[in-house]
């Protein structure tokens, strides 16, 4: 005696009640983890390794902040107005006694107040290229958040390549 039925996934059987669904994993899949790898990629070669390049490599000054230009205020949300910020030019003098005027990375800000002095690190070969401490702070921060997203990332990347790979073992020994 044989059986058929044309039964999908879920279905009850009569008098075996129901069938187990094969249960799929849907997510971004291999193809997202390496697009969400490649989205960390940006930033890091972007800011990340020039500017732990400046810092780890760099010499260490301090320049007098300078307030070059008003950018003016603005409003928050709730309409009223914000401090004024500046843009800021930053003057130091390197190794050799020459003097630099760099700008600030930030166009218009209010960290710096006029004639205040900022620890930087600056590349001896190329003076434009600094990092003053608040921007390494901000660095600091930054690194340890990309570390930890990177971490989780790649975890979930390699735990859906090894059962990729598993998967695809399992079906090649049969």
């Amino acid at each position: 005696m044989t059986y058929s039925t044309n039964m999908g996934p879920g279905q009850s059987v009569p008098g075996f009640g129901p069938v187990a669904r094969q249960r799929v994993a849907r997510g971004c899949g291999l193809g997202g983890m390496i697009t969400c790898l490649l989205a960390l990629a940006i930033p890091l070669f972007w800011i990340g390794i020039p500017s732990w390049q400046v810092r780890a490599t760099g010499v260490s000054t301090v320049g007098t902040a300078t307030l070059v230009s008003s950018c003016g205020t603005s409003t928050d949300g709730d309409g009223n107005p914000t401090v004024e910020t500046y843009q800021v030019s930053i003057q130091f003098t390197d190794q050799q006694g020459r003097t630099h005027q760099v700008e600030s990375h930030w166009a218009c800000n209010n960290f710096y107040s006029d004639g205040q002095q900022v620890s930087l690190w600056y590349l001896p070969g190329d003076p434009s290229r600094f990092l003053t401490d608040g921007e390494a702070i901000v660095l600091y921060i930054t690194s340890l958040f990309w570390v930890v997203i990177t971490f989780v990332v790649l975890l979930n990347f390699f735990i859906l390549l090894v059962a990729r790979l598993g998967r695809k073992a399992t079906i090649y020994n049969r």
